[in-house]
């Protein structure tokens, strides 16, 4: 009777004591030469060359799932990354991520429903690996393509 007690005491205290992992909701990341990040100026327009909207799931520098739209009402499905060749740090490049923010998800697991809608798609800001804020913009169109107009700078 006393271990039924201690069982259900502890799952008791495991549900409040979740272990939530955050990850930020970013578009595949961009090569910048070093000099240019910090040539960047509002007004500037980088081009992500990308045709539809793509979004992961990234948990410091590794995409851990890609996002799907399910419907308009701002819910993903996640599904496992797809194998991309990894990009090489060098002195003269840098990846930075076109993040909209993080959410907290207590596990994830591929097919599992996210629902995004707290999230602004319109307000981006380009981050660094280390999650260092380097400018903010706005998605916009160049050329047929998904752009990031820079609109602040931080130095």
């Amino acid at each position: 009777m006393k271990v039924e007690t201690q069982a259900s005491r502890l799952e008791r205290m495991m549900r409040k004591h979740r272990n939530v992992e955050t990850y930020r909701v970013t578009l595949p990341p961009v090569a910048l030469k070093r000099k240019d990040i910090k040539m960047l100026e509002p007004g500037d327009v980088l081009l992500l060359e990308l045709g539809y909207l793509v979004l992961l799931l990234v948990q410091k520098a590794e995409v851990k799932a890609c996002l799907e739209l399910s419907d308009n009402e701002g819910k993903y499905v996640t599904l496992s990354p797809k194998e991309e060749k990894k990009e090489i740090h060098t002195k003269k490049y840098e990846l930075l991520y076109p993040s909209f923010g993080s959410v907290k998800i207590p596990q994830l697991t591929e097919g599992m429903t996210l629902e995004l809608s707290k999230i602004d798609l319109h307000s981006v800001m380009l981050q660094k690996a280390d999650e260092m804020t380097v400018a903010e913009g706005i998605l916009v169109e160049s050329e047929g393509m998904i752009a990031l107009e820079i609109k602040k700078v931080y130095r």
